[in-house]
């Protein structure tokens, strides 16, 4: 069986390719033959593929730029049940701010917020879920008292955050 080393021109949006491939039998025989041929003319050189990924393709494999959680908010967060409805503001809840960032870094797995009630504690764990779904994809798990409180939070919160978000 003939071997043949594909290797790739360097072109700007274009991945190098540098495998050696042999091949295959349910190849037209004389797409075969050719195929011997050239990379018997040009053995470092036996085949060039060019590959190319569209606008979209960029786009979507793009790495985004990392941004703290409460910066996410600011941007990307509309409040529905709230006393202040529409976008998230860092600045009526400034104390929250550092405990979303802290959530967000590497290595930080349990986040445990003591506070009094009614001073946005579950939007700022919502901010974070909401961060998560965005930017890390991934399994997320709520827990609340009883199975009834959980419906009421996903309807009224959860789905409407996700939705609007």
């Amino acid at each position: 069986m003939t071997q043949l080393a594909l290797y790739e021109t360097p072109k700007k949006e274009c991945r190098r390719v540098a495998v050696s491939v042999p091949i295959p039998k349910w190849l037209p025989p004389s797409l075969a033959l050719w195929l011997r041929q050239r990379a018997a003319e040009q053995p470092e050189r036996a085949l060039v593929v060019n590959t190319r990924f569209s606008k979209g393709e960029r786009s979507a494999m793009k790495r985004r730029k990392p941004i703290p959680i409460s910066e996410w908010a600011e941007r990307h967060r509309v409040l529905e049940m709230s006393a202040i409805r529409g976008r998230w503001q860092n600045v009526f809840t400034p104390y929250l701010k550092g405990i979303m960032d802290v959530a967000g870094l590497s290595g930080v797995e349990t986040v445990i917020i003591c506070k009094s009630p009614q001073t946005g504690g579950s939007e700022c764990g919502h901010n974070i879920v909401g961060y998560c779904i965005d930017r890390l994809p991934g399994p997320v798990m709520y827990v609340f008292p009883d199975e009834l409180t959980a419906r009421e939070n996903a309807k009224d919160r959860i789905i409407p955050m996700i939705e609007a978000s």
